[in-house]
């Protein structure tokens, strides 16, 4: 029994102060990542108005709620237009396993709350530029038959929720 509360306590004296110099060290690593971010965006729009952060945002928001509605509609060709290859072959697998089971996945009131531009590609010859984002974002969603009727939700957070997860844009 005692050696059972020593070693906790030991465990407890090591485990701590790693957890915390982990954290401030990955505070400190996101927060010089931003700072290059907000450098990189300043330098760019001097030479290219396109790069103004606020365009960037303003972009990325409108771009993401048309993603969405293509996404509800099933309308592929926008789709192709709006999403990176890679993303686009993955989103068309899922629509074809939705018009297989005839159903639609029917995205409302999306609302984006933040974009942050994490991560700058600006080519040379301008051509291929992008960047990553984090969008954080909440929608109304749920899955509908042919003739309309609506499925269960596989869990109740299926109906509203929120995400936020990386993106590449190329602009």
């Amino acid at each position: 029994m005692v050696y059972t509360l020593i070693c906790y306590f030991i465990l407890f004296i090591i485990a701590i102060p790693i957890y915390l110099l982990e954290r401030l060290y990955t505070r400190i690593k996101r927060n010089k990542k931003v700072r290059m971010v907000d450098e990189s965006l300043d330098l760019l729009r001097r030479y290219d108005q396109k790069w103004d952060k606020g365009s960037i945002i303003e972009f990325v928001t409108e771009n993401y709620k048309e993603i969405q509605r293509a996404w509800t509609h099933h309308d592929r060709k926008r789709l192709r237009e709006l999403l990176m290859q890679d993303l686009y072959i993955e989103w068309n697998a899922m629509l074809n396993a939705m018009d297989l089971h005839q159903q639609r996945n029917i995205v409302k009131n999306v609302f984006v709350h933040s974009v942050k531009i994490i991560d700058i590609r600006d080519s040379k010859f301008d051509r291929d530029d992008h960047f990553t984002v984090r969008i954080l974002s909440s929608a109304r969603r749920y899955t509908v038959t042919r003739d309309g009727r609506v499925v269960p939700p596989a869990w109740k957070e299926d109906r509203d929720y929120s995400w936020s997860e990386p993106l590449l844009v190329d602009r």
